[in-house]
């Protein structure tokens, strides 16, 4: 073995000395130039985002990389133009609405899942997981269907209390934590 390959094995393992007096292996440098690689790539979308929003409209869908004026006022525009602000808050209204609401419910489901000895324990938890089988795209008409017959169309309802019910996915989860 020569002195410049690692008692690690022969691979990717020609060390190059640093500053500290250590090797830097040509199996590092790979990993570093795949994980820049995967930086770059990852965020891209993100620089395409701020991007575009800083293009005239004109410019939106154009290929250019630098929008030519950036323009800054689209943010103010934003605030402007719209209720920005009212979206927002119902967001966050919804938003914690449905969590506090999953959170509870799941949790509630979940303890005599994880803890608690009953007949028929076993298929009622298999029952459980099996509707997360079933996709979103069926339920969607017959959901929708129920929701105006409760008169509950254009209002916050459906967004947040089938929460209450919760949700299959966070039920497993607090059952395997436990």
């Amino acid at each position: 073995m020569s002195s410049r390959e690692s008692t690690t094995g022969a691979h990717l393992a020609v060390r190059y000395p640093n500053a500290r007096g250590r090797g830097i292996t040509v199996g590092r440098v790979i990993l570093y130039a795949v994980l820049t690689f995967l930086s770059v790539t990852f965020l891209l979308p993100f620089y395409w985002l701020v991007a575009t929003s800083l293009k005239t409209p004109s410019q939106i869908f154009t290929s250019e990389w630098i929008p030519n004026p950036i323009r800054f006022q689209n943010y103010v525009d934003v605030f402007e133009q719209t209720d920005f602000l009212r979206w927002t808050l119902n967001t966050a209204f919804v938003t914690t609405l449905a969590i506090i609401a999953v959170a509870l419910s799941s949790a509630i489901v979940a303890y005599p899942f994880a803890k608690l000895s009953f007949p028929f324990k076993r298929p009622l938890f298999a029952l459980v997981l099996a509707t997360m089988m079933l996709p979103g795209v069926v339920m969607m008409v017959p959901v929708f269907l129920i929701w105006r017959q409760f008169g509950a169309i254009n209002t916050y309802y459906p967004l947040w209390v089938p929460n209450l019910f919760g949700s299959a996915f966070y039920i497993f989860m607090l059952r395997q934590f436990s």
